[in-house]
């Protein structure tokens, strides 16, 4: 399994949270792609196995599964500008212009089955 980073978000790692990015330079080797056209990204082999219960995700990484709910809040003027996908089931969302809780997003595609 790899971890894809952009430059962009190393930059910015770089300065809120530079603890954070001298552990990841600590780890496993990484590798410097991308072009100054396409943008430069950092791939980082992290082939360890998550401990705990975690979700097998569409490109084959796994993601930790929690006990207790989590909310994300997305706050803006424009809420249609945004697309939320589920990189387990690969369901895709777009933001709607309700304030109703439950129909905040409304799905536009499922790439996969459901288990």
């Amino acid at each position: 399994m790899k971890k894809i980073l952009m430059q962009s978000t190393v930059e910015y790692m770089n300065k809120t949270n530079p603890k954070a990015l001298k552990n990841l330079e600590k780890g496993p080797p990484f590798e410097v792609g991308g072009t100054e056209e396409t943008g430069f990204y950092y791939t980082w082999d992290i082939s360890r196995e998550p401990k705990g219960k975690f979700r097998q995700l569409l490109d084959g990484s796994k993601a930790p599964e929690l006990d207790e709910l989590v909310k994300l809040d997305v706050i803006t003027r424009c809420p249609e500008k945004y697309i939320l996908q589920d990189i387990e089931t690969g369901e895709i969302y777009k933001g709607t212009n309700s304030t109703k809780k439950g129909s905040q997003w409304k799905k536009l595609i499922t790439v996969k089955d459901k288990k």
